[in-house]
């Protein structure tokens, strides 16, 4: 059902590119698994260049297809270009999650390229947001892989984010040897793409210090690079720039020149924004020399590119710069106006009568409206009412099972385990009071004691069943390690658990709901997928918590999950009702594998106790 969904909106997205690039359409759709794959991951710039929520949907049939496949190293990459994604279209909670989860898949592999590139989005990400920090320590991070391996693109692009770092900063100083650094680096690789915002960056440099026939002589290398390899948009942008360089040295003469190429190059790729951008430069550079005529121009159309209606502000500035060469026409203007304004002042005072029997038969309509929404509003609310009564019989029904369930077992344990040792041991002392050879007796004694060490490890393995004293004393994460330790040794298969962030104790609610959770969905997995392993991660964030846990498994209909009456999943239910949090399930018969999320906020469930070691561990 997922791949049938997903391929819909695949579909749909395909469309949408076809519109720019057939060549990107056909190398998507097309091929075995492996060239669409490998197509996605080599042509990512350009696909998102079609539009974020076009891209963000073919990420996830890239995703899909690795899946499928086992490419784990290729899912990885899904991910960390749907934190890309994410990050440019303004999502930056999911951005951060797409890459963190990238970044666990590239180390699980070892895949230091992989890390390194990684680490290069998150330096962006954290400088987005403020953490400075965070920025250049992955920035650290990832300029010492890159260096490590040798990857030069990875090391380039690196370099260049921290100039640009520095730059907003206005240390244009400590930058300027990075520029250098990148620019060889570019040069080495050949990378023509690269080389030429290189320049671009000493060009900026050099503005910045007043030589500006040093920095368009930089400009113009990049526009012969880009020349060279029929870069079109990049050609459009240079003249721009080189533009934007001599209106900041005030010579507004040479700006507007550029500015009219920039419009040449644009109009036959459509680049409309960089028409309306070199439109509104002209009209300031025209102000600025007095031609009040061509800077009307110039803003009639920017607005035409722009198709839509005027703000006040540019109605008010064409208005000023019409009064300048249009004053004959405006008094004509106000002469009809003035006619028109006395005619339709006889008009109003015959629709004033009008007017009063509308305005009094709309009262009536929203009374009548209004009486009408109450009334379906209340039918509304009791009909919500009975849903939330009938969900909460069904819980509590759900949770009384439960507890006679586990009343059950207990007396179960105890009838067949712990009972039977209490025989054993009263008829291994009646032995012992019978015999006379100290031998025999003193077999009877080792016998009775190792009957105490059983009675003694079934006592523990109830009381773990009912409440784990870990749990309370410790927190859930320990908790979870003892009971994941408990079934390792069943050797039936291999439970990880791992942590990011985990640094707070909750209230005990929330602790136990989420350890209950983990044990009914781990038991349920353990009954029916026959997986041979399970990764239980628990990460917290500013203001929540997230439980994955994946495992290796047969998958299964999630519909018939969410439709089920049993008690363990209503159990699930309950608990996370009772902590406000939210279910995903992402699972399909067809395949192996099935991945469980609850997302649940924290901050009304924080104690303010820390955890002594909140290291990431197995």
């Amino acid at each position: 059902m997922k791949r049938l969904i997903l391929l819909f909106f695949f579909l749909n997205t395909a469309a949408c590119i076809a519109q720019a690039n057939n060549n990107l359409v056909n190398g998507i759709t097309k091929g075995p698994d492996s060239t669409r794959v490998n197509f996605i991951l080599e042509n990512y710039y350009k696909i998102y260049a079609q539009g974020f929520d076009e891209a963000d949907t073919t990420m996830l049939y890239l995703i899909e297809l690795a899946q499928k496949n086992n490419w784990e190293d290729k899912v990885a990459y899904g991910y960390l270009y749907r934190g890309v994604i994410n990050y440019l279209s303004g999502s930056y909670e999911n951005a951060l999650k797409f890459y963190l989860v990238a970044l666990k898949k590239f180390t699980t592999l070892n895949n230091d390229k992989g890390i390194g590139r990684t680490y290069n989005e998150l330096a962006v990400f954290y400088h987005k947001t403020g953490e400075t920090n965070k920025a250049f320590d992955a920035l650290s991070k990832s300029y010492e892989l890159c260096k490590n391996i040798k990857d030069l693109e990875c090391l380039g692009t690196s370099l260049a984010h921290k100039v640009t770092f520095l730059k907003r900063k206005g240390d244009y100083v400590s930058a300027y040897p990075i520029m250098i650094q990148v620019l060889d680096i570019r040069k080495q690789m050949g990378d023509s793409i690269g080389l030429g915002y290189a320049y671009l960056d000493l060009a900026d440099y050099e503005a910045q210090k007043g030589n500006i026939n040093t920095s368009i002589a930089y400009i113009e290398q990049s526009t012969s690079i880009r020349k060279a390899i029929g870069d079109k948009q990049g050609l459009a942008v240079n003249k721009v720039i080189v533009g934007e360089t001599y209106f900041t040295a005030n010579e507004f003469e040479k700006a507007i020149t550029y500015f009219q190429q920039t419009i040449k190059l644009a109009e036959p790729i459509g680049y409309l924004d960089l028409i309306k951008f070199a439109y509104s430069m002209i009209e300031q550079s025209s102000l600025s020399l007095g031609d009040y005529k061509e800077a009307h121009h110039a803003l009639n159309q920017s607005i035409i590119i722009k198709d839509s209606i005027f703000s006040i502000e540019k109605a008010k500035t064409i208005a000023a710069l019409d009064a300048q060469y249009e004053t004959e026409k405006k008094e004509q203007q106000i002469a009809l106006q003035t006619a028109e304004i006395a005619k339709k002042t006889a008009e109003n005072e015959r629709k004033v009568l009008m007017i009063i029997a509308l305005v009094a038969i709309l009262v009536l309509l929203i009374t009548v409206f209004l009486l009408f929404r109450n009334r379906a509003k209340r039918k509304q609310q009791l009909l919500i009412k009975e849903k939330d009564l009938k969900v909460k019989e069904a819980q509590i029904e759900a949770t009384l099972n439960s507890q006679e369930s586990e009343r059950k077992r207990f007396a179960s344990d105890l009838h067949d385990g712990f009972g039977q040792l209490i025989s054993a041991l009263r008829l291994n002392m009646n032995n012992f009071n019978q015999e006379n050879e100290d031998d025999r007796k003193l077999k009877a004694f080792e016998h009775s004691e190792k009957i105490l060490d059983d009675m003694h490890s079934e006592i523990r393995a109830i009381a773990f069943n009912l409440m784990p004293v870990t749990l309370i004393q410790e927190g859930v994460l320990s908790a979870v390690k003892e009971f994941s330790a408990r079934i390792n040794k069943s050797e039936q298969l291999k439970i990880e658990v791992t942590s990011f962030e985990l640094n707070t104790r909750f209230k005990e609610v929330f602790e136990v709901a989420i350890y209950r959770i983990i044990q009914e969905w781990v038991n349920n997995v353990l009954k029916y997928a026959e997986a041979s392993k399970i990764t239980i991660q628990l990460d917290q964030y500013e203001t929540e918590l997230i439980l994955i846990i994946e495992d290796n498994g047969k998958g299964f209909d999630k519909n018939k999950l969410f439709k089920s009456k049993g008690n363990g999943w209503r159990n699930i239910q309950t608990r996370t009702n009772l902590i406000k949090s939210q279910i995903e399930i992402d699972s399909a018969p067809a395949r192996l594998g099935t991945t469980f999320i609850v997302t649940a906020p924290i901050l009304a469930f924080i104690n303010g106790e820390k955890l002594v070691n909140t290291t990431k561990s197995n």
